[in-house]
């Protein structure tokens, strides 16, 4: 196309398109585009849809011809918006299996440590003075507490 609007070629039917002149409003659109050199952006093509345009000039002409290359937006953004869909799926996934993993392995840390302090407890209350308490480790207030039970002057031994 020419500054002044004038369609040189069009794919497909060029010669339909041959010498055809723009509209004025069509050619102001583009006009915008000309003077951004390398210009890709989203346009109102000549038959009204949107498209994607890559707009540079034809250096040959000295900027009075410019090369522009259109593709119809829905079919340049499916391949982007297929690998966005991929991509937060893949991230949903590996968020999900995160947070059952983190849920087990709390649940069986929390669990195993409550389970060590109750047979201890119940040790205790069955007159068990001597019961103590191991492998709590892992939690720092399981691992205090079972020191507390363990404590030569705690009420464990006093009761």
């Amino acid at each position: 196309m020419t500054r002044s609007g004038q369609i040189i070629s069009r794919y497909p039917n060029p010669e339909n398109w041959r010498l055809h002149q723009v509209s004025p409003q069509m050619l102001k659109t583009f006009q915008a585009a000309f003077e951004q050199p390398g210009f890709v952006g989203e346009l109102t093509g000549f038959d009204g849809s949107p498209r994607v345009y890559g707009v540079a000039p034809l250096l040959s002409t000295g900027g009075e011809v410019f090369v522009m290359i259109g593709a119809p937006l829905e079919r340049s953004l499916a391949q982007v918006n297929r690998d966005g869909v991929r991509r937060l799926a893949t991230l949903l996934i590996i968020t999900l299996l995160s947070a059952l993993f983190a849920r087990f392995f709390i649940y069986r840390l929390i669990e195993t440590s409550i389970g060590t302090l109750r047979q201890a407890v119940k040790k205790l209350a069955d007159g068990q003075l001597d019961t103590r308490v191991s492998g709590l480790e892992a939690a720092r207030e399981f691992e205090e507490l079972g020191r507390w039970l363990q404590c030569d002057g705690g009420y464990a031994r006093k009761a």
